[in-house]
């Protein structure tokens, strides 16, 4: 069983994760994090907007959640999850980041943390642009 943070757990693709990680077999939620004063999340009720009860922590911070196996995704903002890849390599947990508009100094930080852990940065997960990247070099061999 993979256990899974999900950082951004309100947005768009966060909760559409927390749902789907819900449904699927062989991974479990084990903690969120998001902005406490986010819109859309009711922390009384401990409820994420289009995904519903969460039925694990959210907290604003990633420390706090990460233990042992666990694996972090994030979509966040790129300064926020610079911040939640320094905490994941800091305990030697694995990320996944989604985010985009990394500037070239973050990227570099990147770069660099990536060998205090494992790292996925893959700021676009659609299938079709992944699809397109794949096929850029073959096509440039053929021309």
């Amino acid at each position: 069983m993979v256990k899974l943070v999900v950082c951004g757990a309100a947005g768009r693709m966060g909760s559409t994760l927390v749902r789907l990680i819900r449904e699927s077999a062989g991974v479990k939620l084990v903690g969120a994090v998001e902005w406490l004063n986010s819109p859309q999340l009711d922390k009384d009720a401990g409820e994420v907007a289009g995904a519903g009860k969460a039925d694990v922590p959210i907290s604003a911070q990633l420390a706090p959640l990460l233990r042992d196996g666990v694996v972090v995704i994030d979509f966040t903002a790129p300064e926020a999850a610079l911040e939640h890849l320094k905490v994941a390599a800091g305990k030697g947990a694995p990320i996944v980041i989604g985010t985009t508009g990394f500037n070239p100094k973050q990227l570099s930080d990147i770069r660099r943390l990536s060998g205090r852990t494992r790292v996925l940065l893959s700021p676009n997960m659609s299938v079709g642009i992944n699809l397109l990247v794949s096929l850029y070099g073959k096509v440039a061999v053929i021309l």
